[in-house]
Parts: C-alpha cells; structure tokens; sequence
C-alpha cells in the first residue's frame, strides 16, 4: 500500500487475508464535527474502500455516543467482510489429500524429515539450513533455472544469532501467545495469527502474511534454546497460495523431528 503515496499516516492490517491501510480523524477540542474511519483495502489490482462518518455525541439524539463506540462499529463492519470471490476459488481447488504416493525427504544436517508431493522439486543449491522445494507451472511468475514456479516451500532450521534472523526466541515466543484472528505487523508486514499446531511435539504458531501485496505466504514455527524452525508456503498471488495451502497442511503434518533438537 506504501506506492499509493498516502499524506496521512495511518497503519497496516489485514482484513478477510487482504493488505489493508486505515485512516482515521478522531473528535478533538481543535477539530470539532465528523469523526471518520476510512480503510482501503487492495486486492488484486483492485481497491475497496470502507468509510464511516460519526457525528459527535452533541449532535446525536441520545447524546452518549462514546469516542471508542464509532471505531468498535467500524472494525464490526470490517471483520464481518467476506470475497466471496476468495472462497469460490479456494472451494473449487479443494480436493481430498492423500499421501500414499508421497516422496520422503530426510535432511541430510539436521535430520528431520516430511513428506513432499512428487511435483514438488526441491531447489539445486538450497542449503540445508533453508531448504526450498518448488512446484512449476503456468500460474508462476516467479522463475529459476528449471523454470516458472506457481509455489515454494522453505524450511527454516537459522539459529538466533544467524543474521538472517530478525526477531528472538522472545518474539517467537509472543507470536505463540497471540489468539487466532489476532493481527499484528512485523517489520512493516502485516500477519494474522491463524492456529496454533502441534508440530511433532512442539508448540507452533500458523500466521497468514501479505508483503506488501506481491508475495503472500503461510508460515508455521515453533522455537527452541538455540534455534527456531520455520515451515513456509510461498506465492506471488493470493488465490495460488490458498490454491496450495491444503498440501501445505498434509506437509506440516507429516514433519518429523526425529533426533533433531532446536
């Protein structure tokens, strides 16, 4: 949202998975009259807009109206918003999981294993502590070597001190805590906290993220006394990472630790 050049400074959410940027006047001795919300919402090369305009409680009827009543009502408005269009494109993409036919990968470090869909290639060059696999097709476009790729899945095994790592065990650790539908930003990101997931024995916190609209992904973790482990779902459009999310799942749930300790 940061290339549409807003002059008022304003904060980042996310609303039904979409990036979003809200706006608000509130009711001031200086600036007396409407208080207003505004939230532009971007999806796709679309941009929705929801406004609300309240008079202050001197203008009202029953005079009671509180300063926080008319952003409660509004933030109603937005958690109440469905893309219908969203949920036909992930309903017709859904079908049943089975990992019969399944490859197994072993990390060759670490130790850990999963399995992986036999479409999915693994990456020539990823290292073992952010390993990449990559399934390729016409919706990509995003392209290595081999060629157009639709979707990526890392895994993280990065220490604390690694300086690839922004947070901390602390910041790990409060994400785990969050409820599911709570929304937070993180280094500008917008990310809302979808589940908590036993991954194999450790406590894992599932977050949906949107960066800034040309990559969206899903990111399961759980940390340990010298590192953390990341399972990550990558794609440049949103309808193509739901597309993959229900293989994402069956891959978190096929994670083994084995002797692996974080």
């Amino acid at each position: 949202m940061e290339s549409f050049n807003f002059k008022e400074s304003g904060k980042n959410l996310l609303v039904n998975g979409s990036q979003a940027r809200q706006f608000e006047k509130p009711f001031t001795n200086e600036q007396p009259g409407v208080f207003y919300i505004t939230t532009f919402i971007k999806r796709g090369d679309d941009i929705f807009v929801v406004a609300a305009n309240f008079l202050p409680a001197e203008f009202t009827v029953d005079k009671t109206l509180s300063k926080d009543e008319p952003k409660r009502i509004h933030e109603e408005m937005l958690s109440s918003m469905r893309f219908t269009t969203q949920k036909t494109t992930q309903a017709v993409g859904e079908q049943p999981i089975t990992t019969d036919n399944w490859q197994n990968y072993t990390n060759p470090e670490f130790g850990y294993s999963l399995k992986m869909p036999p479409d999915w290639k693994e990456k020539v060059g990823s290292n073992s502590e952010q390993k990449r696999f990559r399934v390729y097709g016409p919706e990509g476009r995003s392209s290595d070597e081999t060629g157009h790729f639709e979707a990526e899945l890392q895994i993280l095994t990065l220490a604390y001190d690694n300086s690839a790592v922004k947070g901390n065990k602390g910041e790990i650790e409060r994400l785990r805590q969050l409820t599911p539908g709570t929304e937070i930003e993180i280094g500008g990101i917008p990310y809302k906290k979808i589940q908590d997931i036993d991954l194999d024995g450790c406590k894992a916190s599932q977050l949906f993220f949107n960066e800034g609209g040309y990559r969206y992904g899903y990111s399961t973790a759980c940390e340990g006394e010298i590192r953390y482990i990341s399972l990550l779902l990558l794609a440049d459009e949103q309808n193509v990472v739901e597309k993959y999310k229900s293989i994402y799942d069956a891959v978190v749930e096929s994670f083994k630790f084995n002797q692996f300790k974080l």
